[in-house]
This record gives structure tokens, sequence and C-alpha cells, in this order.
């Protein structure tokens, strides 16, 4: 009687091993081109925020909000009831302020911050020094930047009003009212820019006058650029195309268009800061 062979069991034995084998550096593969990447934009390992994200996230390890230093020298993060702050070398200040929802440095290195106290519907603006909160005004922005010498601040119903330094009101004017308005300011803190309605609103920063309204294009985004009063816009729909438009002499180029990701920049020479994990990380240049 013939045995029978079993050539066919053996190919089915090495195809099953060459199949593993393929699953087995596939899964390295993976892991190696989204773990060194996630890894890379870790707060903690940021190349600029780095080492004052570990200071945050030890103070403040839930948070609902932060700021930026115009210098990247210095963070804050906020909970829903107190303000933590952490600046290079310093242990982290704790400031309570119930209800945090916005805040802001301005170009002196001051931290502004509006809250919403324990009452429904009491808004205030503060000034953070010393280790207290000093209220300034009584008012509910949606959104604060903050300029060379205090802040803007941008309440829903499109009221703008400037602050300077010590508190006071330098200036109040009204834009289109639009719920998705976005406020940004330049790299120098002297011009401020309001995204609404498909447009965008170029003003002083100080005395809210307008350099200039005007909608070239659909606007979707907004970033302001390093070096003058440049902006890069992201044009609709879907942002398929871009321009960068000087708010100064309203001359205007195209842009590559490409993805870009949502960030600010925060002093002249940058750099762009995007949230992680609600706290402050490196952007790419846009």
């Amino acid at each position: 009687m013939t045995r029978p062979r079993r050539r066919p069991q053996s190919n089915l034995l090495t195809l099953a091993l060459s199949v593993a084998l393929a699953v087995t550096v596939g899964a390295i593969v993976y892991l190696a081109t989204t773990s060194l990447p996630f890894l890379a934009v870790s707060p903690t390992s940021d190349p600029t925020f780095g080492a004052l994200n570990e200071c945050l996230l030890s103070a403040a390890p839930q948070r609902v909000g932060f700021a930026v230093g115009r210098d990247a020298r210095r963070a804050a993060a906020w909970t829903n009831d107190e303000v933590v702050e952490c600046r290079e070398g310093e242990a982290a200040a704790v400031v309570k302020l119930p209800g945090a929802t916005v805040g802001a440095y301005d170009g002196r290195g001051r931290l502004w911050v509006a809250a919403r106290g324990p009452d429904a519907g009491a808004t205030g603006l503060f000034l953070l020094k010393g280790g207290e909160a000093h209220a300034v005004g009584e008012l509910s922005p949606q959104a604060l930047a903050g300029t060379r010498e205090g802040v803007v601040a941008l309440e829903p119903s499109g009221r703008l009003v400037a602050f300077s330094g010590d508190g006071a009101v330098t200036a109040t004017r009204t834009v289109a009212q639009a719920g998705d308005a976005a406020l940004s300011t330049s790299g120098d803190g002297q011009r401020a820019a309001v995204r609404v309605g498909g447009g965008l609103v170029a003003l002083d920063a100080t005395t809210l006058e307008v350099v200039r309204a005007e909608a070239p294009c659909a606007v979707e985004r907004l970033w302001w650029l390093k070096g003058g009063h440049r902006v890069l816009v992201g044009c609709g729909p879907g942002e398929s195309w871009a321009l960068v438009l000087d708010v100064d002499t309203g001359q205007s180029e195209a842009a590559p268009a490409r993805a870009r990701v949502e960030a600010l920049l925060v002093g002249p020479e940058g750099p762009w800061v995007r949230p992680c994990d609600v706290l402050p990380c490196t952007a790419e240049e846009p």
C-alpha cells in the first residue's frame, strides 16, 4: 500500500508561516509610523512647551481651557475652580477663580481671564496679578486676544472692547453679529482681526479703528503670519484655495491650497500654537 504524500501539508505550513510573518512585519511598520508621530506631539515632549505642559498637567489635571504667553515662556490653564499659571523655572501659581471661560496674555506678560461667577449670568473680566484676580469689568466675552498693552474682548453680540494694561477701556466697536465669529491679533499685537460672516474686519488693536473690512473670498479660516500685518485666509468652499492679504495695504496674492491646522501665532516670530489635550502644542507654519 502506498503511503500518502505530505508535500501539500508542508506547503500549507509554509504558507501559514509566511502569512504570520507578513502580519508581524506589518504590525511593526504600523507601530513605527503611528506611535512615533503620536509621541512627537505629546504635550510633555513638545519642543517649545514641554516643560510648561508638565507643570500645568501636574497642577491642573482637569483643564477646560488654556492660554500662552506671547514670549512662549509662560502658559496658564484653568479648571472649573481655579487658574494655574506656569513660567519657565518657577513653580505653578494658583489663583482661585470659579467659572473661567477664556483667557489671554498681553504683550507685557499680564494674564487676563474672563469668568462666569457662581451666580447665573454673572460674568466678568479679571486681570491676574500678585496671586489675585482683580475685576476689570462686567462683560461676557466669547473670545479674548492679547494686544501690545492689553486685550481685546469679543462679546456674542458682536461688541468689541479694547482694554489698556491698567484695565481701562480704550475703545469699543460693534461688528456683525455671528455665533462663529473668531478673534485674533497679529504677532506684534498692533492689529486685531475678526473673521465673521465669510469676511474679515481688521482693526487697530488699541483704538479699534477699522483698518480693512472686506471679503476677498468666502473666508473660512484665518492665520496671522510673521512679519508685518499679513493674514493667510482659507477660502471656501471647503478651503479649496487660499490667499495672503496685507491688511494695511490691501495687497493680496494666491497661496498654495493644502491642509492646514487651526493655530494661533504667539509672538512676532512665532511659534504657532494649536491645542492638544487642552494644552499648547507647537504647530507647523501655515
